[in-house]
């Protein structure tokens, strides 16, 4: 046709080129942004996989005593890396049939949650379940299933590892009890005469206890009279019972009165004459548990001062 004018080879190849340049610059920016989009995914993921590699924890065991409110957790790093206790690092799920509280760990709740589990190490970690607040407190939630099966989980903020464990919360009481043993006592005259005993008992349990009181008398005549008072030195009121924090100690007296020696120790007659010994036993008896603690004492009184 007329007037057309058809594109020489020279300037077909020109195009043909500039096409082909731009096609490529194209495509090696997009293959460009590809890699390093892939090669950050891949130092991202190998950044996690460095973090979590070789971190391994393992419960030992887990318990809650009731009397103190405390749960103690031990675990232990079976791992190749430290595992920090710090920074709320590690978070538990306890699940019972009345709910479930999830909490982390900090010096409010947990005393000792400080530096780092050790490769190979063991940590027993003392958990305040009172300073544990849920729908209520954990120590309130645990009160309500002892006797039943409770799932604990433990896991870090990294899910570099989640554990499990079950128990059963139960009523733990633990019984001490000492009674101290005071020196035998001499007394004299022609009178009635009284000898104090000061006792100590010390309550070496987990929870408070009330120990019975009570004496026996080993020689029935001449007639001792005995009481046990409410304090040292004898004095107060009778007592038969008496009540000690666990770890603290409480005092009280023991009252022996021994009959007239004579009515006159030129020896008149009407009472006992001479010397004679009065033996009172004391018994303490544990209300908790069957602990229970004996001393004896030795009265001996004489007309006179004794030979």
């Amino acid at each position: 046709m007329a007037g057309r004018k058809a594109i020489t080879p020279i300037i077909a190849v020109i195009l043909l080129t500039m096409i082909t340049l731009a096609v490529a610059l194209s495509a090696s920016t997009f293959f460009s942004k590809m890699q390093s989009s892939a090669q950050g995914t891949t130092e991202a993921s190998a950044s996690r996989l460095m973090a979590t590699w070789g971190t391994c924890a393992k419960i030992v065991s887990f318990k809650f005593n009731p009397i103190t409110n405390q749960s103690e957790a031990i675990l232990k790093n079976c791992g190749f890396r430290d595992i920090s206790l710090e920074n709320e690092n590690l978070q538990l799920i306890v699940k019972t049939s009345e709910g479930s509280c999830v909490f982390k760990l900090n010096s409010t709740n947990c005393a000792n949650c400080v530096g780092k589990i050790g490769i190979g190490a063991f940590t027993a970690l003392q958990i305040n379940a009172s300073a544990i607040y849920c729908a209520s407190t954990l120590a309130d939630l645990l009160h309500k299933v002892v006797g039943e099966k409770v799932e604990v989980i433990i896991s870090d903020k990294s899910a570099s590892f989640i554990i499990a464990t079950t128990f059963i919360p139960e009523n733990i009481v633990n019984c001490g009890l000492s009674l101290n043993s005071p020196p035998d006592q001499n007394v004299t005259g022609n009178n009635p005469q009284v000898a104090c005993y000061n006792y100590s008992i010390q309550n070496g349990g987990n929870a408070i206890d009330t120990y019975s009181l009570y004496y026996t008398k080993t020689l029935a005549e001449p007639t001792a009279t005995v009481n046990i008072k409410q304090y040292s030195n004898c004095s107060g009121t009778d007592i038969s019972s008496i009540t000690v924090s666990p770890g603290q100690t409480k005092y009280f007296g023991l009252r022996v009165e021994v009959p007239i020696l004579s009515s006159s120790c030129g020896g008149g007659g009407g009472g006992y004459q001479g010397a004679h010994t009065w033996m009172v036993g004391l018994n303490a008896q544990s209300t908790n548990c069957a602990k229970s603690a004996y001393d004896d004492t030795n009265t001996e009184g004489y007309c006179g001062p004794p030979v």
